[in-house]
């Protein structure tokens, strides 16, 4: 249960930040901050993606995200091994995303702010339904859950997952670096984005589907 637990934390905690994010076409020649329409389309893992917790377990994702002129949504299959065979949850997260400044310090990467508008959460597995339905820390959304039924974690939050309520976050701090078709977004990991921006890039990008 332990494992399964600080999977989904882990998964959950870091991949709207991981997903999300905006910025800087670091493939283009002036360097200069991009515009919302650089963003525009759908953005996807190329593969099984792997986040190691301090702890020692891991989680296993793919990725999709998704782009308007204005908002941003990131869909997230959360996996049970390293080759994303075996399904072990899903997570919808929303936004109103607004570009910021270019980074100080991280070439051709740029600032954003994300407005939080929904954050939903499927269970696809029993240890997946038994973490959501755990108390640690009080209810995770409006409790009950159930196999393969999405709930809300937005209004209420869910504290054995680490997610606050909107209430209490309201906006989330980021970076990403456009490279080509490659996106690249803040590591979120070790920090409360609600507070602190990143100070660095994940290694895994997500690809820009044609």
């Amino acid at each position: 249960m332990r494992n399964s637990v600080s999977r989904t934390i882990l998964s959950l905690c870091v991949l709207f930040g991981l997903g999300l994010g905006a910025g800087c076409g670091g493939g283009s020649s002036n360097g200069g901050t991009t515009g919302n329409e650089q963003l525009v389309g759908k953005w996807d893992s190329t593969g099984c993606e792997t986040y190691t917790l301090s702890t020692g377990d891991s989680s296993y994702l793919k990725r999709s995200l998704s782009y308007s002129s204005t908002d941003a949504t990131l869909t997230t299959m959360i996996y049970n091994e390293k080759d994303c065979l075996t399904l072990f949850g899903m997570s919808v997260f929303g936004a109103k995303y607004t570009l910021g400044a270019a980074s100080a310090t991280l070439p051709g990467a740029s600032e954003i702010d994300y407005a939080i508008t929904t954050r939903t959460v499927t269970p696809l597995t029993n240890n997946a339904v038994a973490a959501l339905n755990s108390t640690i820390g009080g209810a995770c959304g409006s409790g009950n859950w159930t196999l393969n039924q999405s709930g809300d974690v937005a209004q209420i939050g869910c504290p054995v997952l680490g997610i606050p309520s909107r209430s209490a976050c309201p906006k989330e701090l980021d970076l990403v670096k456009v490279d080509g078709d490659n996106l690249s977004t803040g590591d979120r990991t070790t920090i409360d984005a609600c507070k602190t921006r990143p100070t660095a890039l994940i290694t895994q990008v997500v690809v820009k589907a044609k």
